[in-house]
């Protein structure tokens, strides 16, 4: 049977969950949020399902092709509520229109976040744009397995351990209905500070919470915002263009509060067992040498033949340019190679979480007096632009091989 030693070595992908054949695991949540496998003992048949399935314990890093393009949806009002390009929509805009069915993380009506699948372009929106929380995996790669026996075409996105534990779980599949696309993962934060954000989101006002974006555009592509929207109306947003501070976005991008096997990521690299990764194209300009994506761009890596089939599909719905992947891997997906570093307080933060206030937790780990306002400007354009991770993970790397 699966046992979690160290909390590193679970990702929290469900595989092992559905692949039980006696349903005897379930996940237990710790104190951060985050589940774990637990085993009814009394019911278990030592089958070892659970661990053939793991992607964690059973990781290999895949054999894939390496073509890399820049691609922009051709429709703007997709570009527009995209986080970036509008790049997911177009794989998915294909499989809805042969009939397929497309799995995604989408908010339910608390705002949790689940994974769950559409048949429809009309409900493409709610799996669109960013979800800065760890996705409720529930039972979709059983989902999955259903539609596929049925022999319908299914794009399935996720993380990149989502998507390993999804092939994992289907047995290494070499199925042509099967779309997998993943996108290089800053880490997942935990569900439980994101529920206590939303709290303290509604507490702010008389109306309830009716939606939310972690990359909305009000500002520009260029810039980090993250907007609330109320039922009466009124907005809550928040934005690096203005350098504005807020709980949740200091927890995510200062990588408090991700999952502790998201800082020894075994899923660091430009190889996936997807057919396609995406992430954010911040350097379009000099990577196409065009300003055509100034509103927003994607990134792509193809790793199957299926995935190159896929582009000269899709090439009609979208501009599309090829670009050289070691560049763009350096200048914008540092996410892809290198798992971030944790704050050093985070063990002290998830042991605030439940008595302090929002304002109290901002107060004693990310707004403290001293800070210097310069120093703080010039992080702020380094995320922007793409840099400030490669710097920090440059500079820890050195002062590992200076200890050593």
């Amino acid at each position: 049977m699966i046992q979690i030693a160290q909390k590193k070595d679970c990702c929290g992908c469900e595989a092992c969950v559905q692949a039980c054949p006696k349903k005897c695991i379930s996940l237990s949540y710790d104190h951060e949020g985050f589940g774990y496998p637990y085993v009814e003992k009394d019911k278990c048949v030592e089958c070892g399902l659970c661990e053939r399935v793991c992607p964690v314990a059973n990781y290999v890093e895949p054999d894939s092709l390496q073509k890399c393009y820049v691609i922009q949806n051709k429709d703007p009002n997709v570009v527009r509520e995209s986080a970036s390009g509008g790049g997911f929509s177009i794989f998915a805009d294909y499989v809805l229109q042969h009939n397929g069915v497309v799995f995604g993380a989408a908010y339910t009506d608390s705002l949790e976040v689940e994974h769950t699948y559409i048949e429809s372009s009309s409900e493409l929106s709610k799996l669109r744009c960013s979800k800065y929380v760890q996705s409720r995996i529930g039972n979709t790669y059983a989902k999955v397995k259903e539609f596929l026996d049925e022999g319908r075409l299914v794009c399935f996105a996720g993380t990149p351990c989502q998507v390993y534990g999804l092939w994992m779980y289907l047995k290494k599949p070499n199925n042509p209905n099967l779309i997998l696309v993943d996108f290089a993962c800053h880490g997942v934060p935990s569900p439980k500070v994101w529920k206590k954000y939303l709290a303290w989101l509604q507490s702010k006002n008389d109306s309830n919470l009716k939606s939310y974006r972690f990359r909305d555009k009000k500002f520009g592509y260029q810039y980090t915002t993250f907007s609330a929207k109320y039922e009466d109306g009124t907005d809550y947003v928040i934005s690096d263009c203005n350098n504005d501070r807020d709980f949740m976005k200091d927890s995510f991008f200062r990588d408090v509060v991700s999952r502790p096997s998201c800082y020894n990521c075994k899923f660091k690299s430009v190889k996936h067992v997807s057919d396609v990764t995406l992430f954010d194209c911040w350097h379009n300009e000099e990577l196409t040498g065009t300003t055509d994506y100034s509103d927003g761009a994607t990134t792509i890596i193809l790793h199957t033949q299926r995935a190159t089939e896929l582009i000269d599909e899709i090439k009609v719905r979208a501009k599309c340019t090829e670009a050289d992947l070691d560049k763009a891997v350096e200048l914008d997906g540092v996410c892809l190679i290198y798992s971030k570093l944790p704050f050093a307080q985070r063990k002290e933060y998830f042991e605030d979480l439940d008595t302090l206030t929002v304002e109290e937790m901002n107060k004693k780990y990310f707004v403290k007096s001293g800070n210097n306002p310069i120093k703080e400007c010039i992080k702020a354009f380094l995320r922007k632009v793409g840099l400030f991770d490669w710097l920090r993970n440059k500079i820890a790397k050195r002062r590992m091989k200076n200890m050593s």
